[in-house]
């Protein structure tokens, strides 16, 4: 049996057995989530918490703001009681410095709610920033980013296992957390 639109186990444990059996592995994980591919698949099936607001957010956002940073999700979140699911493209591990665009995000999202932000000194904001001006369009994948947590108070969750490749391109797969109904459980 596959995990599929029709037939969904209830639980998670039964979602991981299942995808197990049917040769999917797990890739990667975070705090309220599991990635699991199929050797020589193109894309990867990512279950997460169904309180995972912030994710849920981000995935709508993705397809009303197109931009070659984010990842292409296929049709919807599919919400499963115990989890959510939803299909999205394989990329590739960014092992590249990160620092710039860490910077840069952190200090607009401090900037844009008022709070001040001294932990960057003020040469690593210039290289941050002109590294991103150097960057147009990653620049403005940042820049939507921040606008739409600060919006609908999210947070920026920038680390180097969120930010990922398609070929050469930076994608932002999962660049926001917390929220006002997020709660402290994970997935198990």
């Amino acid at each position: 049996m596959l995990l599929c639109e029709i037939t969904y186990p209830k639980t998670v444990r039964d979602a991981y057995a299942i995808l197990h059996a049917a040769g999917y592995r797990e890739i990667g994980h975070g705090n309220y989530s599991r990635v699991y591919a199929k050797p020589g698949d193109n894309s990867v099936l990512k279950l997460f918490a169904p309180n995972d607001i912030a994710f849920k957010a981000f995935v709508g956002f993705t397809k009303s703001h197109p931009s070659p940073h984010f990842p292409k999700f296929s049709r919807k979140v599919m919400n499963v009681g115990q989890y959510s699911a939803i299909r999205t493209e394989k990329l590739q591990p960014f092992e590249g410095n990160y620092d710039n665009i860490l910077t840069y995000m952190m200090s607009n999202y401090y900037k844009a709610t008022g709070v001040k932000y001294s932990m960057v000194a003020a040469y690593h904001l210039e290289d941050a920033n002109a590294y991103m001006e150097r960057q147009p369009s990653l620049k403005k994948a940042a820049d939507e980013i921040i606008s739409f947590a600060v919006r609908n108070k999210f947070h920026p969750d920038c680390k180097r296992k969120n930010l990922m490749l398609r070929g050469d391109t930076i994608v932002f797969i999962d660049p926001i957390c917390g929220g006002p109904e997020t709660d402290d459980r994970g997935l198990a």
